[in-house]
């Protein structure tokens, strides 16, 4: 049997490549090498991208290459992994992913954890962006049209200008800024200048991002059998690592079963969306990843389990279980 080092670096690179391939790259592969001390390391490397626009380089940061810097920062103490665990699009040299960095915690402000969902064409002028504008307030049905054809942008032709969901910090200052201004209406086509030219921005859609919660409070709530039944509890982790720790009222999630529960929870027939969500995994690596998932799929209430299981035993005199 792998050792517990082993098989958390092959849990690391093996959702990492998942991600990318729900993404479009063509090639996602994983290898687990001996790193420093002997310690096991985990690698991902990607190639091509299909279906999915990658932004002009530095436009938007990269989100693959985010998601394997936030399991380093995921990871408990001690821990070897995320150290060099690497993402790398061959053919291009550009890197894109789904980030999971830790959500902000319950004492800043509900109005900062925020996502958005948005387009935009990029022009080379401001005259060109104004009269784009100016078409799109009459006609704003052709948005996606004069994205494919205009746009400088590669998300213009292969997806009609669409950036998908977006956390604040993500895009370069001017478009964040003006991503995350309320006093700018949704749904309406803004003007404004990046380092990569003329952006005609329109956000469609806000919804909060996860919240996180500590093991110390989450076991303060999870003893009091009236709390943990407002609750609905998650485990992503696979089914094998319930071998070596576990919680009882979890339901289980496997991340790479992703496809056969996604429709079961997106539909709201597994889950309330509108009840509060607690999300877990072994470090709270990826439960952030799918704590984002859930709240870009409509639940409103979602808090990632910061440290994961790990954590809990740690603080816990009951669930002391590590692997």
């Amino acid at each position: 049997m792998a050792r517990p080092k082993e098989m958390k670096a092959e849990f690391v690179a093996a959702t990492a490549a998942q991600l990318a391939r729900r993404l479009g790259f063509v090639r996602a592969d994983v290898g687990i090498w001996q790193g420093a001390r002997g310690l096991p390391r985990a690698r991902l490397c990607v190639a091509g991208n299909v279906g999915r626009s990658l932004n002009p380089p530095g436009c938007c940061r990269s989100r693959l290459s985010r998601l394997m810097c936030s399991a380093s920062s995921g990871m408990d103490e001690g821990s070897e992994l995320g150290e060099d665990i690497s993402a790398r699009q061959v053919s291009a040299g550009r890197r894109e992913g789904t980030e999971a960095s830790r959500a902000p915690s319950n004492t800043q402000s509900r109005s900062m954890n925020q996502v958005v969902r948005a387009r935009h064409i990029l022009l080379e002028t401001r005259e060109m962006a104004e009269a784009c504008q100016s078409q799109l307030v009459t006609q704003p049905e052709l948005f996606s049209s004069l994205a494919k054809t205009m746009s400088k942008c590669p998300s213009g032709p292969a997806k009609g200008g669409d950036l998908g969901w977006v956390r604040r910090g993500e895009m370069v200052a001017p478009v964040n800024d003006a991503l995350f201004d309320t006093s700018h209406p949704d749904n309406t086509p803004l003007v404004l200048e990046s380092s990569f030219g003329w952006h005609v921005l329109e956000v469609q859609q806000r919804r909060a991002a996860p919240g996180a919660i500590s093991a110390q409070e989450f076991l303060e709530r999870f003893e009091i059998d009236e709390l943990r039944e407002s609750m609905q509890l998650i485990d992503v982790r696979e089914r094998h690592e319930l071998d070596y720790a576990k919680l009882p009222h979890f339901t289980l999630l496997p991340m790479s079963e992703y496809e056969r529960w996604a429709d079961s929870v997106e539909s709201g027939r597994l889950f309330h969306k509108n009840t509060e969500t607690i999300v877990m995994c072994h470090h709270g690596v990826r439960s952030a990843q799918i704590a984002a998932y859930l709240t870009q799929v409509g639940f409103t209430d979602v808090r990632n389990l910061v440290g994961g299981i790990d954590a809990i035993a740690q603080v816990s005199v009951v669930y002391t279980d590590r692997y």
